[in-house]
């Protein structure tokens, strides 16, 4: 098993550092505001917390959290393309995005 801190490339970006909730809820929010930019970040955390019946997140917390993130992603986001070999994968923001609107117009 490859150490969250270590691989055999070198250290790993910080976002694949995070928990699998934190990821999501990245993602989540991404996608959100992909689909539309009106769509406040607290708005999103609620609707991240329904949707996956998430009942201990603190909003303020996971706003700092998501900007937090943001600037992680933003900073390494050429070590992360390296990692996961964007360009032979599809790129998972926008398939959230697809998912989160096919489920609100359905």
């Amino acid at each position: 098993m490859i150490s969250k801190k270590n691989y055999a490339g070198g250290e790993l970006h910080r976002m694949l550092r995070r928990s699998a909730r934190d990821q999501m809820l990245y993602a989540f929010i991404e996608g959100m505001r992909l689909r539309d930019q009106a769509v406040s970040i607290d708005n999103c955390i609620l609707a991240f917390c329904d949707r996956f019946g998430v009942e201990n997140l603190d909003a303020q917390n996971a706003r700092v959290l998501y900007y937090r993130m943001l600037q992680e992603f933003r900073s390494d986001l050429p070590t992360l393309k390296e990692q996961l070999n964007v360009e032979s994968q599809p790129n998972l923001i926008d398939l959230l995005a697809e998912a989160i609107k096919q489920k609100l117009e359905a």
